[in-house]
């Protein structure tokens, strides 16, 4: 489904739907000044119920679909959570996404922080970046 990572794509599309959100992994690496490449986009979005349901809205108009399930992967059945789903994303679950332009990763518990979802701690030591024309928390 997806081609090359479109970071500047996925990054306007986050910004024109109003998803807030902490950007993790390599791109937060990145901004803290360590050149790292990467092959998706890693975010941890707060979840507010509205953020989260334009973040479902996001996810849907994207064409993702989840890496690991269906063919070959995990039964249907084995990951029931659907990331388009407001109420499925407010249970706190990370997804990876493969979307129309590149792999999203939705991030909200991660190893090492305590809280779940780990928005609220991110939130709070996260470093403000421009990229690819807009601005974005990073961790």
């Amino acid at each position: 489904m997806s081609g090359a990572l479109d970071v500047a794509g996925l990054l306007r599309r986050r910004r024109a739907a109003g998803v807030e959100y902490v950007v993790v992994g390599g791109l937060a690496v990145n901004a803290h000044g360590v050149i790292r490449s990467t092959k998706d986009v890693d975010i941890c979005p707060s979840p507010e119920p509205a953020n989260l349901a334009r973040l479902a809205d996001l996810v849907r108009d994207l064409r993702a679909r989840r890496l690991g399930v269906g063919e070959r992967g995990f039964d249907e059945a084995e990951m029931p959570f659907d990331p388009t789903r407001p109420e499925d994303l407010a249970a706190g679950g990370n997804f990876r996404l493969e979307t129309s332009i590149g792999v999203l990763d939705i991030m909200q518990s991660l190893s090492g922080i305590d809280d779940r979802p780990a928005y609220k701690t991110l939130k709070a030591d996260a470093r403000r970046a421009e990229a690819c024309g807009t601005v974005s928390a990073g961790r």
